[in-house]
């Protein structure tokens, strides 16, 4: 299964684009962008945005980790695309405290997951996200 959406990643590392390119998923990006105020002002058009937890910031920007950014687009859009945040200091044994850490994301992932397993949590995600919005609808 393919997933077809509009996806756009804020990141210092190139793991998660790798595993985006195995999904075959078109990033309008390119490669990863570390430009978290780009992002902000671009955020309206995509569907899921992966925010790496630590992101470094250009020499003449002030610096925002990944809960600020998703804080920030929480509170700028009626209705924001999926946010999740994504790190490799995160493993399967502390996603936990991760969530605790930015409660505003829809999802908390590892990188250091396997490529397979990484996409199969983005393709639950998105599914639960689909059901939810049917059930608005109805």
């Amino acid at each position: 299964m393919h997933l077809l959406l509009n996806l756009v990643q804020i990141s210092d590392s190139t793991r998660t684009q790798k595993t985006l390119d195995v999904c075959k998923v078109t990033n309008p990006y390119g490669s990863t962008s570390t430009n978290a105020q780009t992002l902000l002002r671009e955020v309206e058009q995509f569907d899921l945005v992966l925010v790496d937890f630590f992101m470094p910031a250009p020499c003449y920007q002030q610096a925002m980790d990944g809960p600020e950014v998703i804080c920030q687009v929480k509170q700028q859009l009626k209705n924001p695309p999926l946010l999740v945040l994504i790190s490799n200091f995160f493993t399967q044994d502390t996603l936990a405290e991760a969530t605790e850490l930015c409660p505003e994301a829809d999802a908390v992932l590892s990188k250091q997951s396997e490529t397979t397993e990484l996409l199969a949590q983005l393709q639950q995600l998105l599914a639960r996200s689909m059901l939810q919005e049917e059930r608005a609808v109805r």
